[in-house]
Protein backbone atom coordinates (compact mmCIF):
# COMPACT_ATOMS: atom_id res chain seq x y z
CA UNK A 1 0.00 0.00 0.00
CA UNK A 2 2.65 2.00 0.95
CA UNK A 3 4.35 1.58 -1.97
CA UNK A 4 1.73 2.35 -4.23
CA UNK A 5 0.68 6.06 -2.79
CA UNK A 6 4.51 6.28 -3.24
CA UNK A 7 4.60 5.49 -7.17
CA UNK A 8 1.53 7.91 -7.13
CA UNK A 9 3.03 11.04 -5.77
CA UNK A 10 6.18 10.48 -7.88
CA UNK A 11 3.19 10.50 -11.01
CA UNK A 12 1.61 13.71 -9.80
CA UNK A 13 5.34 15.21 -8.78
CA UNK A 14 6.47 14.58 -12.63
CA UNK A 15 3.20 15.75 -13.88
CA UNK A 16 3.23 19.09 -11.98
CA UNK A 17 6.81 19.46 -13.44
CA UNK A 18 5.44 18.95 -16.98
CA UNK A 19 2.79 21.28 -16.28
CA UNK A 20 5.36 23.99 -14.80
CA UNK A 21 8.09 23.63 -17.99
CA UNK A 22 4.58 23.45 -20.47
CA UNK A 23 3.30 26.98 -18.03
CA UNK A 24 6.91 28.07 -18.72
CA UNK A 25 7.27 27.90 -22.26
CA UNK A 26 4.30 29.52 -23.21
CA UNK A 27 4.79 32.68 -21.11
CA UNK A 28 7.91 32.65 -22.85
CA UNK A 29 6.03 32.29 -26.28
CA UNK A 30 3.78 34.79 -25.37
CA UNK A 31 7.23 37.36 -24.09
CA UNK A 32 9.05 36.73 -27.45
CA UNK A 33 6.02 37.50 -29.50
CA UNK A 34 5.12 41.11 -27.26
CA UNK A 35 8.18 42.13 -27.77
CA UNK A 36 8.65 41.32 -31.74
CA UNK A 37 4.94 43.26 -31.83
CA UNK A 38 6.68 46.63 -29.93
CA UNK A 39 7.84 49.48 -32.32
CA UNK A 40 11.58 49.49 -32.77
CA UNK A 41 12.28 52.87 -32.43
CA UNK A 42 14.32 54.41 -35.09
CA UNK A 43 17.73 55.97 -34.25
CA UNK A 44 17.88 59.98 -34.35
CA UNK A 45 19.45 60.99 -37.71
CA UNK A 46 22.90 62.60 -37.62
CA UNK A 47 22.42 66.15 -38.29
CA UNK A 48 25.50 68.31 -40.51
CA UNK A 49 25.99 71.07 -38.41
CA UNK A 50 26.65 73.93 -39.96
CA UNK A 51 27.19 77.65 -38.09
CA UNK A 52 26.08 80.99 -38.90
CA UNK A 53 27.12 84.39 -37.30
CA UNK A 54 24.41 86.75 -36.52
CA UNK A 55 23.73 90.19 -34.77
CA UNK A 56 20.55 91.25 -32.94
CA UNK A 57 17.63 89.36 -31.43
CA UNK A 58 15.88 89.55 -34.96
CA UNK A 59 17.61 86.37 -36.20
CA UNK A 60 16.33 83.73 -34.43
CA UNK A 61 12.86 84.63 -35.79
CA UNK A 62 14.22 85.59 -39.18
CA UNK A 63 15.98 82.33 -39.53
CA UNK A 64 13.57 80.40 -37.82
CA UNK A 65 11.62 78.71 -40.68
CA UNK A 66 14.63 78.17 -42.75
CA UNK A 67 16.02 76.15 -39.51
CA UNK A 68 13.37 74.07 -39.54
CA UNK A 69 13.32 73.41 -43.17
CA UNK A 70 16.78 72.65 -43.32
CA UNK A 71 16.33 70.27 -40.15
CA UNK A 72 14.31 68.35 -42.38
CA UNK A 73 17.32 68.03 -44.68
CA UNK A 74 19.36 66.49 -42.37
CA UNK A 75 21.22 70.01 -41.21
CA UNK A 76 21.23 71.93 -38.17
CA UNK A 77 21.86 75.48 -38.53
CA UNK A 78 23.46 76.82 -35.42
CA UNK A 79 22.86 80.69 -34.70
CA UNK A 80 26.20 82.01 -33.24
CA UNK A 81 25.20 85.60 -32.14
CA UNK A 82 28.00 88.26 -31.93
CA UNK A 83 27.20 91.90 -29.83
CA UNK A 84 29.41 94.72 -29.59
CA UNK A 85 33.01 94.72 -30.84
CA UNK A 86 32.70 90.93 -31.90
CA UNK A 87 32.20 90.79 -35.75
CA UNK A 88 30.35 87.64 -37.46
CA UNK A 89 33.26 88.15 -41.16
CA UNK A 90 35.93 88.12 -38.54
CA UNK A 91 34.91 84.81 -36.64
CA UNK A 92 34.25 83.44 -40.29
CA UNK A 93 37.08 84.43 -41.83
CA UNK A 94 39.00 82.48 -38.86
CA UNK A 95 36.91 79.40 -39.72
CA UNK A 96 34.89 79.46 -36.58
CA UNK A 97 31.75 79.76 -37.96
CA UNK A 98 30.49 78.63 -41.60
CA UNK A 99 28.19 81.69 -42.86
CA UNK A 100 27.67 85.34 -41.69
CA UNK A 101 24.52 87.42 -42.34
CA UNK A 102 24.19 90.87 -40.70
CA UNK A 103 25.59 93.15 -43.00
CA UNK A 104 24.62 95.44 -46.44
CA UNK A 105 26.17 94.23 -49.35
CA UNK A 106 28.44 98.09 -49.17
CA UNK A 107 29.44 97.06 -46.14
CA UNK A 108 31.12 94.03 -46.15
CA UNK A 109 32.43 94.69 -49.34
CA UNK A 110 34.00 97.81 -47.28
CA UNK A 111 34.68 95.27 -44.53
CA UNK A 112 36.72 92.46 -46.86
CA UNK A 113 38.81 95.29 -48.10
CA UNK A 114 39.79 97.24 -44.83
CA UNK A 115 40.75 93.69 -43.12
CA UNK A 116 41.68 91.64 -46.44
CA UNK A 117 39.15 88.49 -46.03
CA UNK A 118 38.80 86.27 -48.45
CA UNK A 119 35.19 86.01 -48.17
CA UNK A 120 32.61 86.42 -51.00
CA UNK A 121 28.77 86.76 -51.15
CA UNK A 122 26.62 83.35 -51.38
CA UNK A 123 23.48 85.72 -51.73
CA UNK A 124 21.06 88.13 -50.53
CA UNK A 125 18.91 87.70 -47.31
CA UNK A 126 16.49 90.64 -47.11
CA UNK A 127 16.33 95.10 -47.54
CA UNK A 128 15.22 97.27 -44.51
CA UNK A 129 13.68 99.99 -46.31
CA UNK A 130 13.91 103.34 -44.77
CA UNK A 131 10.72 105.41 -44.32
CA UNK A 132 8.79 108.71 -43.38
CA UNK A 133 7.23 108.61 -39.90
CA UNK A 134 5.06 110.78 -37.45
CA UNK A 135 3.34 110.19 -34.29
CA UNK A 136 1.06 113.49 -35.12
CA UNK A 137 0.45 112.95 -38.62
CA UNK A 138 -1.41 110.37 -40.89
CA UNK A 139 -0.44 111.97 -44.26
CA UNK A 140 2.48 113.05 -45.48
CA UNK A 141 0.64 115.76 -47.51
CA UNK A 142 -0.10 116.91 -43.96
CA UNK A 143 3.52 118.57 -43.96
CA UNK A 144 3.15 122.28 -43.87
CA UNK A 145 5.33 125.39 -44.74
CA UNK A 146 8.32 125.65 -41.65
CA UNK A 147 7.40 122.05 -40.23
CA UNK A 148 10.80 119.85 -39.36
CA UNK A 149 11.29 117.33 -40.71
CA UNK A 150 14.38 115.26 -39.28
CA UNK A 151 16.55 113.47 -41.35
CA UNK A 152 19.94 111.43 -40.57
CA UNK A 153 23.05 112.90 -40.62
CA UNK A 154 25.43 110.77 -42.18
CA UNK A 155 26.49 111.27 -45.79
CA UNK A 156 24.75 108.25 -47.00
CA UNK A 157 21.75 107.74 -44.93
CA UNK A 158 21.27 111.18 -45.62
CA UNK A 159 21.35 110.99 -48.95
CA UNK A 160 18.88 108.27 -49.20
CA UNK A 161 16.38 109.94 -46.76
CA UNK A 162 16.31 112.55 -49.63
CA UNK A 163 15.86 110.33 -52.39
CA UNK A 164 13.02 108.57 -50.23
CA UNK A 165 11.59 112.26 -49.80
CA UNK A 166 11.79 112.91 -53.48
CA UNK A 167 10.06 109.33 -54.33
CA UNK A 168 7.23 111.17 -52.34
CA UNK A 169 6.90 114.11 -54.22
CA UNK A 170 7.83 116.51 -51.05
CA UNK A 171 11.24 117.54 -52.75
CA UNK A 172 12.48 117.78 -56.19
CA UNK A 173 16.26 117.27 -56.32
CA UNK A 174 18.77 118.49 -59.34
CA UNK A 175 19.54 115.31 -61.84
CA UNK A 176 23.06 115.16 -61.19
CA UNK A 177 22.32 114.72 -57.69
CA UNK A 178 23.24 111.19 -57.48
CA UNK A 179 23.20 108.47 -55.43
CA UNK A 180 24.13 110.48 -52.30
CA UNK A 181 22.08 113.68 -52.54
CA UNK A 182 23.05 116.66 -49.93
CA UNK A 183 20.23 119.36 -48.66
CA UNK A 184 22.30 121.76 -51.38
CA UNK A 185 20.96 119.47 -54.29
CA UNK A 186 17.43 120.22 -53.55
CA UNK A 187 16.04 122.03 -56.47
CA UNK A 188 12.67 122.19 -55.21
CA UNK A 189 10.70 122.30 -51.85
CA UNK A 190 7.31 122.77 -52.74
CA UNK A 191 6.39 122.60 -48.94
CA UNK A 192 8.77 124.81 -47.45
CA UNK A 193 9.76 121.88 -45.23
CA UNK A 194 12.52 122.73 -42.63
CA UNK A 195 14.99 119.74 -42.13
CA UNK A 196 17.10 118.99 -39.48
CA UNK A 197 19.59 116.33 -39.90
CA UNK A 198 20.61 114.41 -36.63
CA UNK A 199 22.15 110.99 -34.64
CA UNK A 200 19.56 110.57 -32.73
CA UNK A 201 17.61 107.19 -32.78
CA UNK A 202 14.41 107.39 -34.51
CA UNK A 203 12.19 107.49 -31.41
CA UNK A 204 13.91 110.95 -30.31
CA UNK A 205 13.88 111.96 -33.20
CA UNK A 206 10.15 111.42 -34.11
CA UNK A 207 9.44 112.85 -30.67
CA UNK A 208 10.99 116.44 -31.63
CA UNK A 209 9.63 117.25 -35.14
CA UNK A 210 6.92 116.99 -37.15
CA UNK A 211 8.42 113.90 -38.87
CA UNK A 212 11.53 112.02 -38.98
CA UNK A 213 12.74 109.58 -41.35
CA UNK A 214 14.32 106.31 -40.45
CA UNK A 215 14.58 102.35 -41.12
CA UNK A 216 11.02 100.47 -41.13
CA UNK A 217 12.74 98.22 -38.49
CA UNK A 218 12.47 101.29 -35.76
CA UNK A 219 9.28 102.90 -36.86
CA UNK A 220 7.23 99.36 -36.72
CA UNK A 221 8.01 99.35 -32.90
CA UNK A 222 7.54 103.33 -32.02
CA UNK A 223 3.79 103.35 -30.29
CA UNK A 224 1.78 105.51 -31.38
CA UNK A 225 3.86 106.30 -35.09
CA UNK A 226 1.84 106.67 -38.12
CA UNK A 227 4.15 105.42 -41.28
CA UNK A 228 3.18 108.23 -43.67
CA UNK A 229 5.57 106.69 -46.49
CA UNK A 230 7.96 103.91 -47.45
CA UNK A 231 10.43 103.69 -49.48
CA UNK A 232 9.52 101.98 -52.89
CA UNK A 233 12.78 100.41 -54.03
CA UNK A 234 16.16 99.84 -51.71
CA UNK A 235 19.08 100.14 -53.92
CA UNK A 236 21.45 96.74 -54.41
CA UNK A 237 24.15 97.58 -52.67
CA UNK A 238 21.80 98.00 -49.59
CA UNK A 239 20.58 94.18 -49.72
CA UNK A 240 21.72 92.18 -46.68
CA UNK A 241 23.46 89.48 -47.87
CA UNK A 242 24.97 85.72 -46.83
CA UNK A 243 28.71 85.38 -46.74
CA UNK A 244 30.82 82.55 -46.73
CA UNK A 245 34.84 81.94 -47.13
CA UNK A 246 36.07 82.21 -50.38
CA UNK A 247 37.61 78.79 -49.58
CA UNK A 248 34.56 77.17 -48.35
CA UNK A 249 36.52 73.49 -48.15
CA UNK A 250 34.07 72.07 -51.00
CA UNK A 251 30.63 72.75 -48.82
CA UNK A 252 29.43 75.24 -51.42
CA UNK A 253 26.11 72.49 -52.20
CA UNK A 254 25.45 72.61 -48.19
CA UNK A 255 25.46 76.23 -47.64
CA UNK A 256 23.72 76.80 -50.86
CA UNK A 257 21.10 74.46 -49.52
CA UNK A 258 20.96 77.28 -46.11
CA UNK A 259 20.27 80.36 -48.85
CA UNK A 260 17.70 78.44 -50.27
CA UNK A 261 16.46 77.58 -47.16
CA UNK A 262 16.04 81.18 -46.18
CA UNK A 263 14.56 82.51 -49.42
CA UNK A 264 11.10 80.45 -48.89
CA UNK A 265 7.39 81.70 -49.01
CA UNK A 266 8.07 80.94 -45.23
CA UNK A 267 10.28 83.43 -44.79
CA UNK A 268 8.56 85.92 -46.55
CA UNK A 269 5.85 85.47 -44.33
CA UNK A 270 7.39 86.16 -41.50
CA UNK A 271 9.33 89.46 -42.21
CA UNK A 272 5.52 90.60 -43.44
CA UNK A 273 3.84 89.56 -40.22
CA UNK A 274 6.16 89.46 -37.60
CA UNK A 275 8.30 92.97 -38.24
CA UNK A 276 5.17 94.38 -40.09
CA UNK A 277 7.10 95.07 -43.52
CA UNK A 278 10.76 96.31 -41.34
CA UNK A 279 12.40 93.14 -43.87
CA UNK A 280 11.67 92.37 -47.24
CA UNK A 281 12.88 89.96 -49.93
CA UNK A 282 15.93 91.34 -51.80
CA UNK A 283 17.54 89.29 -54.84
CA UNK A 284 14.79 86.57 -54.50
CA UNK A 285 11.19 86.09 -54.98
CA UNK A 286 8.97 84.79 -52.45
CA UNK A 287 5.03 84.32 -52.61
CA UNK A 288 5.07 86.15 -55.83
CA UNK A 289 6.86 89.33 -54.44
CA UNK A 290 8.91 91.71 -56.59
CA UNK A 291 12.57 91.51 -56.59
CA UNK A 292 13.99 95.04 -55.57
CA UNK A 293 16.03 96.88 -58.41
Amino acid sequence: MKKCIMLLCCAALVLCTADAKKAKKERAGKTTLAAESLPVPEPEPVLTPVRLGVRGDEAEVLWSAAREQLRQQGIDLQLVRYDGDDSPNKALAAGEVELAAYQTQAEFSADCKKNGWQLRSLGSSYAVPCCLCSSTLTDADQLRQGNIVTIPSGKEDAGRALRLLASAGLISLYRDAGKTPTLGDIERNRRGINFRMSQAALKDAVGSAKAAVGPRTAAAALSPCTILYTEPEVSRELWHIIAAREDDGGQDELLQAVVAAFQSEATERICREEFGGGFVPAGWKAAGAEEPQ
